[in-house]
């Protein structure tokens, strides 16, 4: 993705986006700039591309469009536990992961 902030945003807000399948979620993570600025309305299409239920593309199209807001969401509530959130964009994310067919956003 073009801008590394955003990119982080979208994992992070992929990952704690509710109801979505966390096989979807790193499918979702890995190809993130293909379907990215898509309008919920092609959920259907997408979903079909992407070989997954219509209900979590939508879910994850909803969540790109908020992902800055459910990003900084999400690192409050790391943060308030003494914790930080890492993605596979971090170069502390864990070696052993980026080897996985599916890392973990």
């Amino acid at each position: 993705m073009k801008n590394t902030e955003t990119a982080r945003d979208l994992l992070i807000a992929l990952h704690a986006t509710p109801a979505l399948d966390r096989g979807a979620v790193c499918l979702l993570a890995r190809d993130a700039e293909r379907w990215t600025g898509r309008s919920p309305r092609a959920a259907g299409a997408l979903a079909a591309e992407l070989g997954l239920p219509r209900d979590q593309v939508r879910r994850a199209l909803l969540a790109a469009a908020d992902a800055p807001r459910l990003a900084d969401r999400e690192r409050e509530r790391a943060e308030a536990h003494g914790g930080r959130l890492l993605t596979r964009l971090d170069p502390e994310y864990p070696e052993a992961l980026g080897h996985l067919a599916l890392q973990p956003p």
